[in-house]
């Protein structure tokens, strides 16, 4: 099975308006390998936006990334599942609607209400409840497909007991049946110490033949470690270093970091720019989403670069012809230029030889230039 990071994203409406800072956060997923985020379902604000919504999930399954929504459930919900019903079925109706662009799961990320067989009983009906909510279509969780995903505490929480206790066993398996994918509670900064905290929890996975994900802070107000203040090249080395461990693990699903935020923070060296060498040749994929009132429209693409804000074009890719869809990707090779500098990227979409849509990407293009040493020591 192959492993898809994840990464979650509280502040989801601020990614879905602002295309800047959407360009900020695939960035962040290319560069970590992430494929698979987990977006805060505020209600209703994201029911209300279907559009800027459809475009979002459209552009991530062009990167290959899955889309799991949030829904906002408190401890108290789980006694009563009906509290959530509102929001699953304005998940349900969504993807009814969108079809091209569904949500691929749905993640609940609840404390456990205490902690003991009751507690766990009541938390397993909760879920058992949702999955067989249906909107008026008929339509429900199952029916859609969606993955079915939680964020959980290890078994020796659940139960209240020692590690490697029977009763923590069966307490988790009890719950963790309920899932396709669940994400373990971690947290430490060190495989052994994570190892630990996780306890049976990815043998338990295993048996069940549910895919686990072990977690990453990296910002964290309390818990048991952060991860940022080690640096990026920590972060990396420490997971390669979990992944080579559950590399037998046929469910293992990788990594995942709570919080957008704190990742970003974290790559802000490598996202400040591209770089790439003079006259080198590389192929950028534009992912295009239009109404579908344009379907049909012969349009072409031209990715550029320049130094003087567009002005003069140091590089071209030429006009690329296509057929307008209502969603697409666009491949647009070109050489890099020969000079030293840095430069921003252009898009233009024409209609003829109007102008019909324009995109100017955030990161700087550097093509380096110079040279170093000798060195004179002194």
């Amino acid at each position: 099975m192959a492993k898809k990071n994840g990464l979650y994203v509280w502040v989801w409406q601020d990614v879905v308006r602002d295309l800047a800072e959407q360009n900020n956060f695939f960035n962040v997923c290319q560069l970590d390998s992430i494929k698979k985020v987990f977006c805060s379902l505020y209600y209703p604000w994201w029911a209300n936006e279907s559009i800027q919504v459809n475009a979002f999930i459209t552009r991530a399954h062009g990167l290959g990334i899955d889309v799991y929504g949030i829904p906002e459930v408190l401890a108290a919900d789980l006694a009563t599942p009906t509290n959530s019903k509102a929001q699953i079925l304005a998940l349900l109706n969504y993807n009814d609607a969108n079809p091209g662009a569904m949500f691929d799961g749905i993640h609940f990320d609840v404390e456990t209400p205490g902690q003991g067989e009751a507690a766990i009983d009541i938390y397993a009906n909760y879920f058992r409840t949702v999955k067989n909510f249906f909107n008026t279509a008929g339509s429900s969780l199952i029916s859609q497909g969606m993955r079915f995903s939680a964020y959980l505490d290890p078994p020796h929480w659940m139960s209240g007991v020692p590690y490697g206790n029977a009763a923590g066993v069966a307490a988790a398996t009890e719950l963790y049946q309920e899932f396709d994918e669940i994400d373990l509670v971690g947290y430490e900064v060190n495989k052994t110490d994570l190892l630990m905290h996780l306890a049976d929890g990815p043998a338990i996975c295993t048996s069940l033949g549910v895919v686990f994900r072990c977690g990453f802070e990296l910002s964290q107000e309390g818990y048991w470690g952060e991860i940022g203040p080690l640096g990026l090249n920590y972060y990396w080395q420490f997971a390669a270093e979990m992944d080579a461990y559950f590399a037998s693990y046929t469910y293992y699903g990788g990594r995942y970091v709570e919080q957008y935020s704190s990742l970003k923070t974290l790559l802000e060296g490598y996202m400040a720019a591209y770089i790439f060498q003079p006259s080198q040749a590389k192929t950028a994929k534009l992912p295009l989403n239009l109404d579908p009132s344009l379907v049909g429209l012969a349009l072409t693409a031209e990715l550029f670069l320049s130094k003087d804000g567009g002005t003069t074009k140091a590089s071209t890719s030429g006009k690329i012809p296509f057929t307008a869809a209502t969603t697409q990707n666009i491949t647009m090779p070109i050489t890099m230029p020969a000079a030293a500098g840095a430069y921003k990227a252009y898009i233009d979409i024409l209609y003829g030889n109007a102008f019909f849509l324009g995109f100017v990407d955030v990161n700087d293009i550097l093509i380096p230039g110079g040279s170093v040493g000798p060195i004179v020591w002194t």
